[in-house]
């Protein structure tokens, strides 16, 4: 009797041996995706890996298990079980939504109308990206949003007419783009940025690009702290910078470059230094600056060309030192430097050119010191007088070109006596052309 038992165990044993680890791995193998890199299924409410919307597989695991967290990205690439979506309330990594295709995942998210299927999401670690999306009209869904660890982008989505989705959104840590950054063609149909009314701080870049519909930035009135630049560009029917007037910290560079119904910076952040370069260029109807009169310092450049309705620099009048350049270009009927009365230094090229209408240097007369001094294309230039406390030019170069009516550099005496450092000299094809010695003499200096 005996033996038979152990005949039967002997038997009965491997056997259950064998089933038990074939079941194991028979369960390993379902809980791979190959639509997600072989990634295991989630534990729990937890998806481990990367989604992606056009893998039905990975889908249908997130219906039926109604997971809110996931330990990687989202891509949408396909709306057609984008419901299982709707359970999630954070995403580790980036969501990105575009009909951009790559093999195997190929999908469409034509017809996209909205982003209910986000409804639940609060957190994104990563970017939100929604690029190129034909159909999209709202970005209803997005309410719950109010962290984004990484960038927002939000480009050329041609029926997207605001954004007020995102009215939880209260920081992102990385950059904002809004527009589009190619400007060979617009972004479509954005009017309003009044769904950013809740955001308050953004840790990179904030860039409003070609939004040729956006009439104002009243949605970033909250906004009081970017960590890197500010750039608002090629935006054509832009005529106010309401919006930007709380803003106190920018870490980066400040540039307004294109905006043509752009009249005046009333409403510029109130900053008291600018950290990198300032660029206000081809505004072509801007008439003041006057929005710039809490600066008194700045890192980098201050550049101001191509405004062609400017007529002063007034609004500047509060800046005692530039660190980098100072750039005054091709601004057609400035008539006169006043605004910069308080200015004493330049740390890099001090250079005037293109001003037709400027007859004289009045309005810089606290000037000391520069890196160096060009002067050219000024027709109307008739003397130098404003330039007679600059004593030292620290990168040892003067340039003076092209200045039809230029006959007296008297004001540069002082500068010629003071300074034994002038390497480079080229004074040249102006109505009077002396040699550094003649300016050395009241009776030479001039014609």
């Amino acid at each position: 009797m005996k033996s038979n038992i152990h005949i039967k165990l002997f038997i009965f044993l491997p056997i259950a041996f064998l089933l038990l680890f074939s079941c194991d791995n028979n369960d390993d193998a379902s809980q791979k995706d190959p639509y997600t890199n072989n990634v295991d299924f989630p534990e729990e409410s937890i998806f481990y890996g990367d989604v992606v919307t056009s893998s039905k597989e990975t889908m249908d695991y997130l219906n039926t298990f109604k997971v809110t967290r996931v330990e990687g990205s989202i891509r949408i690439n396909d709306t057609t079980n984008i419901i299982a979506l709707s359970t999630i309330k954070e995403v580790t990594g980036s969501i990105q939504i575009n009909n951009e295709q790559y093999e195997p995942y190929n999908g469409s998210v034509d017809g996209l109308l909205n982003l209910k299927c986000l409804s639940e999401l609060i957190t994104i670690g990563g970017d939100l990206e929604i690029r190129y999306l034909e159909d999209l009209e709202t970005l209803d869904g997005l309410s719950n949003l109010n962290s984004i660890g990484g960038d927002l982008t939000i480009y050329y989505n041609k029926k997207l007419k605001n954004i007020n989705g995102l009215s939880s959104l209260k920081n992102v840590d990385g950059d904002i783009y809004i527009g589009n950054h190619h400007f060979d063609y617009t972004t479509g149909s954005l009017e309003s940025l009044d769904g950013l009314s809740s955001l308050t701080f953004v840790g990179g870049d904030l860039s409003i690009h070609v939004s040729d519909l956006l009439i104002n930035l009243e949605g970033l009135s909250n906004v009081t702290s970017v960590g890197g630049g500010l750039f608002i560009k090629n935006n054509a029917k832009l005529n106010s910078l309401k919006g930007l007037t709380n803003m106190t910290s920018i870490g980066g560079d400040i540039i307004l470059n294109g905006n043509e119904n752009l009249k005046t910076l009333e409403y510029f952040p109130k900053i008291t230094r600018a950290e990198q370069d300032i660029q206000i260029t081809w505004n072509t109807s801007l008439e003041s600056l006057e929005g710039l009169l809490n600066i008194n310092s700045i890192g980098g450049d201050l550049s101001i060309r191509e405004n062609i309705k400017l007529e002063s620099l007034e609004g500047l009048s509060n800046i005692t030192s530039i660190d980098e350049h100072l750039l005054v270009q091709q601004n057609d009927n400035l008539k006169t430097l006043n605004g910069l009365s308080r200015l004493v230094s330049i740390g890099g090229i001090f250079s005037i050119s293109g001003t037709n209408f400027l007859s004289s240097l009045d309005g810089i007369p606290n000037i000391t010191s520069a890196g160096s001094l060009d002067i050219y294309g000024s027709t109307n230039l008739q003397n130098l007088n404003g330039l007679e406390n600059l004593k030292s030019l620290g990168n040892s170069r003067l340039r003076i070109l092209n200045c039809d009516k230029l006959n007296n550099f008297c004001g540069l005496q002082n500068l010629v006596l003071s300074s034994t450092n002038i390497g480079y000299y080229d004074v040249s094809n102006n109505a009077y052309n002396p040699s550094l010695d003649d300016l050395n003499f009241l009776d030479t200096c001039k014609q």
